[in-house]
């Protein structure tokens, strides 16, 4: 066995064998809960990147380094509640079995190595600590990390358990069709979600070209700046002598084009093709990746749940809702939980979006889990609060007042009463 690592930060890749559903199984029985959590997007600064070009969004930090300290007092504690007041008996909480991180964990296109290092040594640390089995499902941001990914990998324990990582979904597709995970008497599949955005769909792994200027761009650091000065002066001197012209050409293909491309063209491709904050664009997609990714005759008849990310937004679909929305069959046992970000955006219509959210999942179900940073412990999130944050609706004062009981922060409930206009605006077309 052998760790590998890449640009300072060490991930290990779990074998093969270690897991019974990769040995052909449609569905591997896990014992113990489930904890997911989605685009952390760790190295992501908010502010000035380039001239008046900006980075809207930055990584919460402090509220994902203090759900990791819970997850580690989860290790010595028998069982933790999260009350859920007129919702159901109070939920119990257990050390769990598996931690996913469903894609874009690391920010590997819009930061510096440098950033990802200081944002995630710390986490990867307390990480190592947690004897539960992690799986990293890689997401577009962090797609360079697929190459730690391969099936030829050798896989080593981090910490006290293992770390696998995984190209598309969680648990892998096999030759003979789709594997699900049961947990009690649902089958779960993870994905990050960018795969059912419209641009990845249709461009095939062109847009991979992506981590690749950025990995490129890194390599020159700030000596990156040096050669676009230099690409520049020698184009302006280009038509005088043939030699210029050449050194212009080398300069350009060296380091100029990668870091003028992550710097400039990366905030136009956020403008004109994203899937964030686009519910309906999501689930448009979706049901192209369902229809070319998963054999629905080889789903176990049993309820059945997608789990992505992505859209940096939180909600939760029946197939009944899955019809309306976008007017196709799908099988009747079939949901979607989509889950959000940990990622704060700074621009005022986007301040009301619920974030840093993870998913528990035991044997009574997937259950919705805020995180209160400043008293370090999660809150319960009902299904009908959820599809109402979704949908754009206010809280009336009854439910907020039943959602203080249960602990929801005040701060959070001042804010849901007047959600951002955006999201009912985006599920228009829904």
């Amino acid at each position: 066995m052998e760790s590998v690592s890449s640009n300072g930060y060490v991930l290990f890749v779990l074998t093969e064998t270690s897991w019974s559903f990769l040995e052909g199984m449609d569905v591997d029985t896990t014992t113990g809960p489930i904890v997911v959590v989605a685009d952390t997007h760790l190295g992501l600064l908010a502010g000035k990147r380039f001239y008046m070009i900006r980075n809207d969004s930055r990584c919460d930090l402090v509220g994902l380094s203090g759900f990791m300290r819970w997850l580690e007092r989860l290790e010595t504690e028998t069982m933790q509640t999260v009350i859920r007041g007129s919702w159901g008996t109070p939920l119990e909480i257990r050390k769990p079995a598996q931690l996913i991180l469903l894609g874009d964990y690391l920010e590997l296109w819009d930061a510096s190595d440098a950033a990802v290092e200081v944002s995630s040594r710390g986490l990867w640390n307390r990480m190592e600590r947690l004897t539960c089995k992690k799986v990293q499902v890689v997401g577009n941001h962090d797609f360079s990390l697929n190459q730690l990914a391969s099936s030829n990998a050798v896989g080593f324990p981090q910490g006290e358990s293992f770390i696998g990582v995984y190209s598309d979904t969680y648990p892998p597709k096999m030759a003979n069709g789709p594997t699900w995970i049961r947990v009690g008497n649902v089958c779960y599949l993870f994905l990050h979600g960018h795969q059912f955005d419209w641009a990845f769909r249709h461009l095939g792994n062109a847009w991979t070209i992506i981590s690749y200027l950025r990995d490129g761009a890194e390599a020159f650091r700030l000596w990156s700046w040096i050669l676009v000065l230099g690409a520049l002066l020698a184009l302006i001197a280009s038509p005088f002598s043939i030699v210029f012209q050449s050194l212009a050409v080398a300069l350009l293909l060296a380091g100029a084009l990668p870091r003028l491309i992550v710097t400039c063209a990366r905030p136009a491709w956020n403008c004109l093709a994203q899937t964030r904050y686009e519910p309906g664009k999501a689930l448009r997609g979706f049901l192209d990746w369902w229809k070319n990714t998963i054999e629905v005759n080889k789903c176990p008849d049993e309820e059945l749940c997608v789990v992505y990310g992505h859209t940096h937004l939180m909600d939760i679909y029946d197939s009944t809702e899955l019809k309306k929305h976008i007017g196709a069959e799908l099988p009747r046992n079939l949901k979607l939980v989509n889950i959000p970000s940990w990622v704060e955006d700074v621009r005022e219509e986007y301040q009301k979006i619920l974030r840093d959210v993870a998913l528990y999942i035991d044997g009574a179900g997937a259950h919705l889990l805020g995180w209160d940073w400043k008293k370090e412990q999660p809150f319960y999130i009902p299904e009908d609060v959820t599809k109402r944050i979704a949908g754009g609706t206010p809280i009336d004062e009854q439910t907020a007042q039943n959602l203080a009981e249960i602990g929801w922060p005040q701060k959070l409930l001042d804010k849901l009463k007047q959600p951002p206009s955006i999201l009912a605006m985006n599920r228009r077309g829904l």
